[in-house]
């Protein structure tokens, strides 16, 4: 899908390329070479980004199966420091930077919809967005506000720094991956939505190169906007499993990244929640035990073998 750049006219993004280019010569004098693409991303992991369909987003499993992404709202971030995040058991997640919530997750999403069928490379690099269109998608204000918000978001997923690592078989060390999410960003401000923000941003194709089969699911758009933050992690955590297994609710809160709420306050919340996605056709019913387990029964569900 990506041409060649070289063949394409000049655009806004062009002028900010070659501004951010200059402005890394200036801060270093000696260098000669900070111009060339090629060289400045060579630690780039070429990456084809798969194609799908405009209704729906990519989620990765590791990046759903744990607290990476909270479902807390409205209490101050927490600042991590290559800290352990719950997760399941076969992932060891190791987090440093500020907390990373739902609303982050939404716009790495996004992003990655953006990304959809480029062919990501050390000389084309660069993922274009209109930021103000992106403002409107999230559903978020599309005013100065929200574009301060957009700005803080990007530049938080690029500060941070995530390591997951995959346990094969019986605690046998696997495969790892990491880094931020976002390796940097550029771009043009636009006064006001009926003009044009051209922004962009490098992704990290170490993650995004996870969006591959056996380790994504899809997801519908429309449901994920309706849903409040600890709705968005239970679709994303449900919709990568056909058939769950029953969980105590304390491991989900834990999951969720709600581990200060009161369990009764927590036990009500998932009530409201499982009642939302069963209502938006997410999942076929889910129902919580006296052990304080909840069962869920996915759209997808498999028919269980006889015994």
């Amino acid at each position: 899908m990506s041409a060649d750049p070289s063949n394409n006219p000049p655009t806004p993004y062009d002028a900010a390329i070659k501004r951010a280019q200059e402005g890394n010569k200036s801060r270093n004098e000696t260098s000669t070479e900070v111009s060339s693409p090629l060289k400045r991303f060579s630690y780039l992991k070429s990456l084809q980004v798969p194609l799908w369909d405009d209704e729906t987003l990519a989620i990765q499993f590791d990046l759903t199966r744990s607290a990476l992404f909270t479902s807390r709202k409205r209490l101050a971030r927490k600042d991590f420091k290559n800290q352990t995040i719950a997760s399941l058991g076969h992932l060891k997640i190791s987090y440093t930077g500020e907390e990373l919530r739902q609303r982050d997750y939404d716009v790495y999403l996004e992003i990655l919809n953006v990304a959809r069928g480029v062919n990501i490379t050390a000389e084309n690099p660069w993922i274009q967005i209109d930021a103000w269109a992106l403002l409107k998608i999230l559903g978020w204000q599309v005013n100065s506000a929200g574009l301060t918000e957009l700005h803080q978001t990007i530049t938080r997923l690029i500060a941070c720094k995530v390591e997951i690592s995959r346990t094969e078989g019986k605690g046998i060390p696997g495969t790892f991956y990491g880094g931020g999410f976002l390796h940097e960003h550029a771009g043009e401000h636009a006064q006001d939505p009926s003009q044009t923000a051209h922004w962009m941003v490098v992704i990290n194709t170490n993650i995004a190169s996870q969006i591959q089969p056996g380790q994504y699911t899809k997801i519908d758009r429309v449901v994920r906007r309706a849903l409040s933050p600890l709705g968005k992690w239970l679709h994303t955590f449900y919709s990568g499993h056909v058939n769950p297994v029953p969980m105590f609710l304390d491991t989900i809160q834990k999951l969720a990244g709600l581990g200060e709420d009161k369990p009764k306050i927590f036990k009500y919340n998932i009530r409201v929640q499982m009642d939302k996605l069963v209502e938006l056709n997410a999942i076929q019913s889910y129902f919580i035990d006296g052990s304080n387990k909840l069962h869920v029964l996915n759209l997808k569900a498999l028919p269980k073998k006889k015994t």
